[in-house]
């Protein structure tokens, strides 16, 4: 199987990129071809007629864009969804996973509805205890990618509980 996740992952510091590298190593093991859809990153480059870079095994793309805050998300929302599609559509890509609801999850959620892939996302904590409650402008964003994602996952009780109280037609049938 071909999975392709977007989210943080190194040389990016952050629990979710140590959450994406640990899975995709353990996806690895088991067989299954990882690509991953990041931040743009200097020591991120892709190798010479390739998509991506190979980090042991785990085929790493990092996308284009700017590191200004609030700037830094829209980019990465543009760019990531398009290198998403390409490489969903070049390397027939099974299942794309979303790490974080904004904005990973958008970016997935876009990419599935251009191929019509299965749509994973997990909520990882901040997503739905900060950006949700407190802006305003995010909440739709965030409804969004939860109604339209196939599979919703969070990584705790408590998070599922948030996920839950969000009154999403149906959600509950989605963990």
């Amino acid at each position: 199987m071909k999975i392709a996740m977007v989210g943080q992952f190194p040389p990016h510091i952050g629990g979710v990129g140590v959450h994406i590298n640990s899975l995709s190593k353990e996806l690895l093991k088991n067989g299954e071809e990882v690509f991953v859809i990041t931040y743009p990153h200097k020591d991120i480059k892709n190798e010479a007629n390739k998509d991506y870079m190979d980090n042991n095994g785990i085929k790493v793309i990092g996308t284009r864009g700017i590191n200004i805050p609030g700037l830094r998300s829209l980019f990465y929302v543009l760019f990531g969804t398009i290198n998403l599609i390409h490489i969903v559509r070049k390397y027939n890509i099974d299942i794309i996973h979303g790490h974080y609801l904004y904005p990973a999850g958008l970016i997935a959620v876009l990419g599935g509805i251009f191929t019509k892939k299965k749509v994973y996302v997990t909520s990882h904590g901040s997503d739905m205890f900060c950006l949700y409650p407190q802006h305003k402008f995010m909440r739709p964003i965030i409804r969004f990618v939860l109604k339209r994602a196939d599979v919703v996952l969070a990584v705790s009780e408590s998070l599922k509980e948030e996920i839950l109280k969000t009154n999403i037609p149906n959600i509950e049938k989605k963990g």
